[in-house]
Parts: C-alpha cells; structure tokens; sequence
C-alpha cells in the first residue's frame, strides 16, 4: 500500500507498507527495484535506496523526470506496487566511528538519512553536506543531524568516516576534497550506476576500481573512494 505526498515541484515522497521481514531487511545502503507502470512501457524496473521508518513501512524520495517515475510518482492510497528486494549490500560504519560526515544529492538522499538515521542510534554525531537541495529537502534529515554547506578541510578534519552518494563528479570531487585536506579517514563512494536488473546478469552498472571492474548491484553500491578510477 502506498501514499504520496508532493514535497516540492518535481519531487514526492511515497511511504510504502511492507511485510514486517521486508522492512527489517531494507538496510542503509539496500534499494528496491520497482515496476512502474501497469504495462511493458517501461519495460525495466527501476532502482530506489529506501530508508526504514517503522516495523511497517518505508520512504522513497521519487524526482519525476519522466515516464516512470511520473507513474509512481501518482501512486494513491490504496494502490500496490510490485517489486523485487531489498538488494545491494548493507552500509557499514567503521570501527570506532564517532563522527560520520555524509555528502550527496537529491538522487542519493535516501540512502544518506538512511546512514544518518543507523549511526544516531548507535550514539554517532552526523554532518550532511548536501549539494544543490534545497531548504525542502534538508529538513528531511533528522533534526540531530548538522547541515553543512561544504565538503571542506574543517569538515573532514572533524569526522572520522565520510560517504559520498551521488554522481560520478560528486563522488570524485569527494576523493579531490579528502586528498587535497590530507585526510586518512575511512572514505567510501556510492556512485549512481545504472541498475538495471539488480542480479549481476546485465553488467549495466560496471563501476571501474583500482582493481578492476566491479558491480555496482551486487559488489556495492559502496567502494573505498581510493580506489575508485
């Protein structure tokens, strides 16, 4: 079951009801790959990171750019939706982490409240640097958590660990930002890949690494940003 709220121009929210085992499995990092659209057009499901918010239910942030995420996006109380999930492999915070610094976009912003909510209950501090969202979109993230405007020196000096979710210029202008301050923390990427199927048989979303090709459905979505070409 779903419902749906317009956030901002473009931009919804849906809260889906789930089995109990479903939701428990939707981890930081975990996405559904979900049918949107009652026919064969489009034919492909598409990829959404999902963050908990009950023992029942689910968010998803969906920005409509174009004729699926429309569809979804126009979901109504009541309505089903079919998908396959969770996928992908769970997010972890490093050892001995106090202060996780996060930075990412609309596209990843799920998965980074998802991260943000995981490490507030496990007595973490949180700072988000959130590119190009807006006011909106910011005051999704849990009221613990510290909005900053910069991935800078003065913010990588104060984590311990740093994920970056976004496209591939974000994520490589995270690894220029942690080389540039001479920062050694735990720094991982999640860069956007296109998910096709989720199982590894398509090879859609190759991501390159220092050692070689790696899958982002089924290797990810995280990498250490070292080693990320």
């Amino acid at each position: 079951m779903v419902q749906s709220a317009e956030l901002q121009p473009g931009l919804f929210g849906l809260r889906l009801e789930m089995e109990p085992r479903l939701v428990q499995a939707c981890e930081p990092g975990r996405y559904l790959m979900l049918t949107v659209g009652e026919s064969s057009d489009p034919y492909l499901p598409r990829p959404y990171w999902v963050r908990r918010v009950s023992k029942l239910w689910v968010n998803l942030f969906v920005g409509v750019n174009g004729i699926g995420s429309r569809w979804l996006a126009t979901r109504r109380p009541g309505d089903r939706l079919d998908f396959f999930g969770p996928l992908g492999l769970r997010l972890e915070l490093p050892p001995r982490t106090r202060r996780l610094l996060l930075s990412g976009d609309h596209s990843g912003l799920n998965c980074l409240l998802a991260l943000a909510d995981n490490a507030l209950a496990s007595g973490v501090e949180v700072s988000l640097v959130l590119q190009e969202v807006d006011d909106t979109s910011a005051r999704l993230a849990p009221p613990d958590v510290e909005i900053l405007s910069a991935l800078d020196a003065d913010a990588l000096a104060w984590a311990d660990a740093l994920y970056a979710v976004g496209d591939h210029s974000l994520v490589q202008s995270a690894r220029t930002a942690l080389r540039s301050a001479g920062s050694r923390i735990p720094a991982f990427g999640v860069p956007h890949a296109p998910l096709a199927c989720g199982v590894g048989a398509c090879y859609g979303c190759v991501v390159e690494t220092r050692n070689g090709a790696r899958l982002s459905c089924v290797d990810g979505p995280a990498f250490p940003l070292v080693d990320l070409t």
